[in-house]
């Protein structure tokens, strides 16, 4: 059961939880290793133990030991006397005065540890963060319930329907389990429609305010218009099996429009003979070899060849008749006439 005050929609749906997850588990061991350890102080010292400094005591006992035999027994026992203050049990030994020191100090690491813990980490606990005085052991359970919940919910978590599921599911965490199982069944529907019907529910979905309205809303249409439906299912099936024939020219032509309707049985055999045509020619050698698209670079060759010649035929042509034309700019002609009347006999006489 998960409490109502451990804030799963945030952990849940906060992407960073995982990542931030190892620094959760390391503050909650924390902060049970320091009530275990102020379960064994309570129990050994005073409350008023916590103003006893356990460092600064460590280091005048080590500080001590490095002393001659008297001067050591008068300064580690004057240590032990004032730890004695606070000690239930009475006067320490050497060996309860070092247990305790380690004690102290390692309840001060922990606790220095777990102040410092930001809000951003802390936010994941809701009302169930008070710091030092935080139930860890409680803290830990909810931890391990909401790591099973998002484990379930983790499919679901970069849709659009998350937030209304736990809308739904807000203070009746019982009830999760089915809203999941419930929303698997209706992702694996909608998948199999997305992918028979090539339907883009991420358009349909995407700008609704809520998603479960707009999944209603979506299906009711589809149920009472379910004549014109199945028409449209057969229409994609007909498509989806011209394609497969290699006929995918006539389906583009037809859904784009390009095509009247009536003249689509005719677009369809005219696509046909094509295609048988181009089928037969590639399964005969004698025939591939006289495909049209293999001389298309010789024949634009040529093309340009005779475009070349007959510019350079006009220009050589001009070039001799220029030559032979009179040159009159002098006011004669010194050209030979044309006309040469010596070349004839006169024959009138």
């Amino acid at each position: 059961m998960i409490s109502a005050e451990s804030p799963v929609e945030k952990a849940a749906l906060d992407p960073d939880f995982a990542v931030r997850l190892p620094e959760i588990e390391r503050l909650i061991a924390d902060g049970a290793a320091l009530g275990a350890i102020n379960a064994e102080i309570s129990a050994e010292f005073d409350a008023a133990a916590d103003s006893w400094n356990a460092g600064e005591a460590l280091l005048k006992w080590r500080a001590a030991e490095q002393k001659w035999a008297l001067a050591k027994s008068m300064e580690q026992g004057k240590l032990l006397k004032e730890l004695a203050l606070y000690r239930k049990a009475g006067k320490p030994t050497a060996e309860q005065f070092l247990a305790a020191c380690e004690k102290f100090s390692e309840k001060k690491r922990l606790s220095d540890s777990i102040a410092a813990a930001s809000a951003e980490l802390t936010a994941y606990f809701g009302a169930l963060w008070s710091g030092l005085q935080t139930d860890f052991e409680r803290l830990g359970k909810c931890l391990k319930e909401n790591s099973e919940i998002n484990e379930i919910l983790r499919p679901i978590c970069s849709t659009p329907f998350a937030s209304a599921i736990f809308a739904a599911a807000r203070g009746n965490y019982e009830a999760l389990g089915r809203f999941i199982a419930d929303f698997d069944a209706y992702e694996k529907t909608a998948d199999e429609l997305a992918e028979t019907y090539k339907i883009d529910f991420t358009g349909v979905y995407g700008e609704a305010p809520c998603c479960f309205d707009a999944a209603m809303s979506q299906s009711r249409l589809w149920t009472e218009n379910i004549g014109a439906l199945r028409e449209h299912c057969a229409l994609l099936a007909a498509k989806e099996r011209l394609e497969e024939m290699g006929l995918s020219c006539v389906t583009q032509a037809a859904f784009s429009g390009n095509i009247p309707c009536g003249e689509l049985e005719s677009a369809l055999r005219c696509s046909f003979g094509y295609t048988a045509a181009n089928l037969a020619i590639s399964e005969e050698p004698r025939l591939a070899g006289f495909r049209g698209t293999q001389f298309e670079a010789a024949i634009e060759k040529f093309r340009e060849l005779d475009s070349r010649f007959e510019k350079l035929t006009i220009k050589e042509l001009t070039a001799e008749l220029s030559a032979k034309i009179p040159d009159i700019s002098a006011g004669e002609c010194t050209a030979r006439p044309i006309w040469d009347s010596s070349a004839y006999m006169d024959i009138s006489a």
